[in-house]
This record gives structure tokens, C-alpha cells and sequence, in this order.
């Protein structure tokens, strides 16, 4: 479904703060951050935002991610439960085959899923969107780890790493994965993923520009064919080499190290391993995070130019240092083709105690991972490109795992980069925020993410977001990883159409219950189809009141059910199968989507017994919902045909199941 042209100006919005430089190699000027540079920029006298913009592109290239539709409002639409999921080992084990990520000191930081990759035209000789795409990375992952110092005699399992993981069990359109971890009679947390789900490639940090002294391989962010990984020292160690002495404190600047995963195949081969193309060093020691993002043309150039974002700073990620690149840059390079042109400070903790600033900027260091965006709507005709979102993504001091977007003003005049973020208009938070779960014990199961470990943000070929999160170590059944995939609620909506894409085929049939009454009034009959999403920073106490475009619900458990999977996981006995409880049957809701030859039937009995009652959804190929009037927990039910009858006595209704 279309979302309509942005142009988002919001008035008297609060700037996070103002930095810039000159632009050319080998400058070492900064500009000071703090409370000043807040005050100069809300003057505004000489800023023009927006003058330089993300380059739309409609599908993932070699060199550029695909545009994202409405940014902020994807990431209010992100469902809060997420989809259970995680790899398995590699074949040798972690501490043989992968550094073992055993703690909260060495462990996960960055994930990243590999989209599709647009290379070449159309079979019609257009670039429409959806086309010649290459699959081949489709069902991998890149998950990056910190490590104790390098040793030369145990290179596989010490020093920074990144891994290379294959989801063989899932699809490769680049679209929702679901979860690879279901099974009959027991929880789905209690299963470890398919055994085709596995860390297929260890990649220990290319040992170039000394990095045997880095220990700390910081969250990552993935564009097209090119992995970033910044590389830092952390938690002390061994002193850094003979060749670091001039730089920062004594110690070694962070890096960024580049590589090429165009080579990877499925399935894979001998010459399937990432290439290894170029290093960055840092203004900073810190590299916590990175974000990368290809510019369009900037007025006055022919070609584009491509943004990297390093989130640093000692301890933390207190300021953004902004790298791009001459226009037409490639990264098919073994010469660093970045310049640092501007550094931000969110926070100067050297001069100013934290509890002077607001307190979104000082949690601005809580981000452990961080990525750009493009939105796909079009500034304006003298802006050709797209709006740049910054996101956050971290475990707040309140313990709740969130998702953040920051408005990313750049300006290039006179050589000058200047940068700023700009919030929701206050003092007290991003400009769109989303908390997501994935810790919660007899519901979710435990620990099956943390956004302090590994995060990232992923753009399926539709224009949909999708966010990626990991726990620290492997806590997984068998030693697997856990992890989540937290997807759009609609997923089946393609946000660059204007009718709503539903369910027209049974294939694409889910149900997904709810254990509090999430719609506006109860009833035997569906209260409406629920359109597209629309909600404050703080979730409303009903979805769908108060709100004219709708809403999503925030509930405490939601069972996700889909066609696809309707064998994967046992349904005569939702408690047995889902550890629901009395008070956590989520059956006070429901919302589903199945074509009009089908229906599902909610049985109040086990074993599909309709003795004492049941619900039936019927399917309209429109997604639809109500409030079940019933207090009782419903407790087993399956997919049919419309047609089909539905027995109050007697036999169980599973010969009818299909």
C-alpha cells in the first residue's frame, strides 16, 4: 500500500547538534559539540536541510541498499513479538571451528542479513524493481563477534571475527524468513533450528594496518555487496604495536575494514569466502558502530557519493564521525576511498557531566549498533533524492530492547560538510521508536535476543523493514544461537502499491491471536479490516481508537500461525504446544487473513473438539479481526475449506483439518 509523498518538517523541532569541516584529505579540524552548537543550529539562519539526500534506489545493488518506504512509519509498524530464530554451531564447535562467544565481555555484536542483489537489467531491458535479481547471498547472514587479543598460534578463535551463517531451511525471495525453530509438544524455544541453519565460514579480521591489536569487532552494517566492520580496542589487553604511539591516548585508532561478499554462493563453495578490499582508520580510538549509505548527486556533481557514519568515542558511542567519499567512487578498491569530513558530538563528557545534556543524548551511547536508511519518497523536484534516517538500536536502561530513528540532515557548501539529527520535536526522544521483546520467560522463552549484542536493520525487495537481533553468547538448544526476526505486522502489504496486498492465495493464509481485547468493541462478527499503521511513540491503550488511519496492537503474547507451517508445530492443545497458560492464552483476539475458499476454526476444546464451542474466522482474503466475547481459553484449531462442516459432538474434527 502506497504511503504517500513525506516531506517531514516539523517546527521548532530540537537539533541534536551541528558539526562540520572542510572538506579534503588529511584535515584534522573538528567542531566543538555540546549545548552551543544546539543553540546556533536552532537559529538556522544560514542552514539549508536537506541539501544533501540518500540516493532512491528500488532495488539492492552491488554498491546501494534499497530505498525503504516511510521510514518512521515502518518502524512504528514493527511487530513487537518477534519470530523465534537462530543458527546452529559450526560443524568443528564454538572454541575449534568460531571463537566461543561464552560471556558478556566477548561476544555477538553485529548482525546483518543479505538482501538480493540487483545486477543487470530487466528481462524487458528496463531496471523495473523485482527484477534480475541475484539470489545467491539470499539465505545467509553475517554476524560479527568480539574476541580476547589475537594470538598468531590460535588465529581461528582469538581476535575480532566475523562469521558467515546459512538459513538453508529458509527462502531466498528476501522476503520474512518465519521461524525455523517449531516442533509438536513442547514450546518452540525448547527446539534448536534446522540442522541446515548453521555457521558455515569463520573470518578472522584481515591482519592489515596492525590489527592483531584489536580485540572488539563492533556492530556492522552490510550495503549491497560490501560488509563494513569496524574493528576497536576494548577492555584493555596487551599494549598496541611499535606503530601506534602518535595516535590518541597512546593507543590505536579504530578500523573499519571493508569486504566483498559477492563471491558467496549457495550452495557454498571452495570459492565462496568474502574478499577482504580496503581498511579506514578512525579520527577516533572508538568504533562502537557503523552506518553506510549511498548519497544521490549532490547539486552541481554528475555522479553520487557514498556516506559512512562511525558511531565513537572512549567507552561509548558519544559522537558520529561522517565519512564520504569523491563522487563516482568505487568500492571494487584495495586504496581507502573515504575522507572524514565532520565529526558530531552528541555529548562532550570530557567537559560537561552527562546529566547537563537531555536525556536522550546522553543515552545516545547506549546504541550498540546503529544503520542508514533511505526513504523511498522523494524530498522535493530541487531534491531529487530520499530523507536519511540514522537508526539506533540497543537495551535501554529501563531494560527494554527499542529501535530508534533520527532525522539525518547533511549540507555540503564550500567545501563545508555540516550534520545534524533532528528528533521528534522534543527534548526527550528519537523521532520514531519502537520497543520489540524478545526476553520473556513462559512466554517468548528467555534471553532469545538482546539488543546490546548483535542488532541490524534490513530492507526486504519490497521496501519493507525487518530488524535482526541476536543474543550474547549460545544459550540455544545444542549450543545454537538464539535469535529473533521481528518483521512488519503486515507483511504481506507491499507499501509501494496503493491497494493493500492480503492473502489471495492460501499460501499466504495466517492467524495470529492476542491475550487482551485489542480491538475498539467485542463481537460474534469482524470489526473492520484494519488499515495501514498510525500510532504516537507510545503505543495507544486500544489499537483502533483515536486513530483514523488505525493501529497495531501492543499485546503481551501473540501466537503467530501460518499456513506454511501448519504441520510444523503441534495445534490440538495450544497450552501444551505454546506453554499458554489460564491467564496466557491469548485468545481474546483475533486478527487473520485467509482467502475466501478457506477458513479457520478455533476450538475451545483439545483435539479439535468442538463439544464446547468454537470460533470460526472465515476468510475474506482481507485481514480482519475481533475481540472474542468468550472468556474461556480457546485451546486447539487448524485451517479447512469453507464448506466444511463443523461437529459440536462426537468425533474430533481433524479428519477436516487440513
Amino acid at each position: 500500500m502506497f504511503k504517500g509523498i513525506q516531506c517531514w518538517i516539523v517546527a521548532g523541532a530540537l537539533v541534536a547538534g551541528l558539526a562540520s569541516a572542510a572538506y579534503g584529505a588529511g584535515d584534522d579540524v573538528e567542531a566543538s559539540g555540546g549545548l552551543e552548537d544546539v543553540s546556533m543550529a536552532q537559529q538556522g539562519a544560514t542552514w539549508s536541510p536537506n541539501e544533501v539526500t540518500g540516493q532512491i534506489d528500488w532495488q539492492t545493488t552491488s554498491q546501494g541498499n534499497r530505498c525503504l518506504y516511510d521510514p518512521l512509519g515502518a518502524i512504528r509498524s514493527l511487530r513487537q513479538r518477534g519470530d523465534i530464530t537462530g543458527f546452529n554451531r559450526p560443524p568443528d564447535g564454538f572454541g575449534v571451528g568460531y571463537p566461543d562467544p561464552k560471556d558478556d565481555t566477548w561476544h555477538w555484536q553485529g548482525v546483518q542479513r543479505l538482501s538480493p542483489v540487483f545486477r543487470g537489467k530487466a528481462e524487458d531491458n528496463s531496471a523495473a524493481p523485482y527484477m534480475a535479481e541475484d539470489d545467491s547471498a539470499a539465505r545467509y547472514m553475517i554476524v560479527s563477534s568480539s574476541q580476547r587479543y589475537f594470538d598468531a598460534n590460535e588465529p581461528e578463535i582469538t581476535g575480532p571475527h566475523f562469521a558467515v551463517v546459512y538459513m538453508g531451511s529458509r527462502d531466498q525471495d528476501g522476503l520474512r524468513w518465519r521461524s525455523p525453530r517449531l516442533g509438536p509438544g513442547t514450546p518452540d524455544w525448547n527446539y534448536a533450528p534446522f540442522g541446515s541453519d548453521f555457521l558455515i565460514h569463520n573470518r578472522a579480521a584481515e591482519n592489515v594496518d596492525y590489527a592483531q591489536d584489536y580485540n572488539h569487532a563492533s556492530s556492522i552494517q552490510v550495503m549491497g555487496d560490501y560488509l563494513f566492520q569496524p574493528l576497536e580496542r576494548y577492555h584493555g589487553g596487551p599494549e598496541p604495536s611499535s606503530s601506534c604511539p602518535t595516535e590518541p591516548s597512546g593507543h590505536c585508532q579504530a578500523r573499519i575494514h571493508v569486504y566483498d561478499l559477492s563471491p558467496i554462493a549457495d550452495p557454498w563453495v571452495a570459492g565462496s569466502t568474502p574478499k577482504f578490499k580496503f581498511s579506514v582508520r578512525t579520527q577516533d580510538k572508538g568504533a562502537s558502530a557503523v552506518a553506510v549509505a549511498r548519497l544521490a548527486p549532490i547539486k552541481g556533481e554528475a555522479a553520487s557519493r557514498i556516506l559512512m557514519v562511525v558511531a565513537g568515542g572512549a567507552g561509548g558511542s558519544h559522537n558520529l564521525e561522517f565519512y564520504v567519499t569523491a563522487p563516482g567512487a568505487t568500492l571494487d578498491t584495495t586504496s581507502n576511498p573515504f575522507t572524514w569530513v565532520a565529526t558530531l558530538d552528541l555529548y562532550d563528557e570530557t567537559y560537561f557531566p552527562p546529566f547537563f545534556f537531555p536525556s536522550w543524548r546522553q543515552n545516545w551511547s547506549d546504541y550498540q549498533n546503529i544503520g542508514l536508511v533511505t526513504a523511498c519518497e522523494t524530498l522535493s523536484t530541487e531534491l531529487p533524492g530520499g530523507q536519511l534516517y540514522l537508526l539506533g538500536m540497543t537495551r535501554n536502561p529501563s531494560g527494554d530492547d527499542v529501535v530508534d530513528a533520527f532525522e539525518l540532515n547533511l549540507t555540503l557548501s564550500g567545501g563545508i560538510w555540516t550534520a545534524n539529527l533532528r528528533t521528534n520535536g522534543t527534548s526527550d526522544g528519537p523521532a520514531a521508536r519502537r520497543h520489540l521483546y524478545c526476553d520473556e520467560a513462559g512466554i517468548s522463552g528467555e534471553n532469545q535476543c538482546h539488543f546490546d549484542a548483535g542488532a541490524g536493520a534490513y530492507v526486504d525487495p519490497r521496501g519493507r523493514l525487518y530488524v535482526y537481533a541476536t543474543e550474547h553468547d549460545n544459550d540455544g538448544p545444542a549450543e545454537s544461537v538464539k535469535a529473533m526476526e521481528f518483521r512488519p505486522e503486515d507483511h504481506l502489504d507491499d507499501p509501494g502499491t496503493a491497494a493493500v496486498e492480503a492473502c489471495y492465495h492460501i499460501e499466504d493464509a495466517w492467524v495470529e491471536f492476542y491475550d487482551n481485547k485489542i480491538f475498539a468493541n467485542d463481537g460474534s462478527k469482524p470489526s473492520g479490516f484494519l488499515p495501514a499503521f498510525s500510532t504516537p511513540l507510545s503505543p495507544p491503550a486500544s489499537c483502533c481508537e483515536g486513530n483514523a488511519r488505525g493501529g497495531y496492537p501492543s499485546s503481551r503474547v501473540g501466537l503467530m500461525i501460518d499456513w506454511v507451517d501448519r504441520h510444523a508445530r503441534s495445534y490440538e492443545d495450544f497450552q501444551v504446544a505454546y506453554n499458554w497458560s489460564s491467564d496466557t492464552g491469548a485468545t481474546d483476539a483475533a486478527r487473520w487473513c485467509v482467502p475466501r475458499e478457506y477458513k479457520y476454526v478455533a476450538f475451545y476444546g483439545t483435539q479439535y473438539s468442538g463439544a464446547i464451542g468454537y470460533e470460526v474466522l472465515d476468510g475474506s482474503g482481507q485481514i480482519t479481526g475481533y475481540n472474542f466475547k468468550s472468556t474461556a481459553a480457546l485451546r486447539s484449531g487448524c485451517f479447512m475449506l469453507a464448506d466444511t462442516p463443523v461437529y459440536t459432538s462426537g468425533a474430533s474434527n481433524e479428519g477436516s483439518c487440513l
